[in-house]
């Protein structure tokens, strides 16, 4: 719910413009987030894509967007040039995260088609394997005033990115499935994550600058969050759940603007059916 730089947590203030030419389950030109300093991660080339460059830097046409909250653009995983990444990870599908229409009305799958000039590939289909190192690497709030150090995550042995559309507007909404090494580790990992957003939170929704967390629910199974991007990564506010059941920790983030109104207890119900699901 970027690099992944510093997460899926990043769900703050500003409602982002809709991604042009989108359509359900179809590879369109996807708005682009700057990447905000916070982990760099490096890249290998990537071979030229034919497609449009979809997420993760500023995008050429005049009205900007964020498709992914800027952690999780900025943890993109270092590819071999000449190898898409699997649309599986381990266990980890598609399927693993909630289904579009659990999220609400409007929402699609959308593929990320990559990015030769960010130097990316994707599967080519709505769900990609990320290098769970630089996940880990990017799950912290970013330029959060209030957060002193990032939280120190276990390492999972998978991770899957799967990437939303809202088809009325473009909006865009992503996923995280981790699979740690056990349910204690999962829950070290929660508890750490949800920590950290709460750390950032102190009551700033309403900060001019950096990353903004307000806390909407939280409990020892997980937590619901409204974030602000910060200005310079274009002020996308994003509701996010996270939660954990057994060795698996889900993160589902939504774009929350004046088409999806995204609905923060549904998103939380959704993440819970996928890890009751346990697929």
């Amino acid at each position: 719910m970027a690099d992944l730089r510093r997460g899926l947590v990043p769900l703050l203030a500003a409602a982002a413009a809709a991604l042009p030419g989108c359509s359900a389950g179809a590879t369109g030109p996807a708005p682009r987030a700057g990447l905000p300093s916070a982990v760099s991660t490096s890249r290998s080339p990537a071979p030229a894509v034919t497609s449009p460059s979809a997420h993760r830097s500023p995008s050429p046409r005049p009205t900007q967007r964020a498709s992914v909250p800027p952690d999780i653009a900025s943890a993109r995983p270092e590819l071999d040039p000449t190898t898409r990444p699997a649309p599986t990870s381990g266990t980890l599908r598609r399927r693993s995260l909630p289904a579009p229409a659990a999220l609400g009305p409007g929402w699609a799958y959308r593929v990320d088609p990559g990015s030769a000039e960010e130097g990316y590939l994707t599967s080519g289909e709505p769900a990609t394997a990320r290098a769970p190192r630089e996940v880990v690497a990017g799950l912290a709030p970013y330029a959060c005033p209030d957060l002193t150090s990032p939280p120190q995550l276990p390492v999972p042995r998978h991770a899957l990115e799967v990437t939303y559309v809202h088809r009325p507007d473009g909006a865009p909404g992503v996923g995280l499935a981790l699979d740690l090494a056990s349910a204690a580790q999962a829950a070290t990992f929660l508890r750490r994550y949800t920590q950290a957003q709460a750390d950032c939170s102190s009551g700033r929704a309403r900060v001019p600058s950096g990353t903004a967390v307000s806390v909407l629910a939280r409990d020892a199974d997980g937590a619901v969050v409204r974030r602000r991007d910060p200005a310079d990564s274009g002020g996308v506010v994003w509701v996010e759940a996270v939660g954990s059941a057994g060795p698996r920790v889900l993160l589902t983030a939504l774009a929350d603007t004046a088409g999806t109104d995204v609905d923060p207890q549904r998103l939380a119900r959704a993440l819970r059916g996928s890890l009751r699901g346990g697929r």
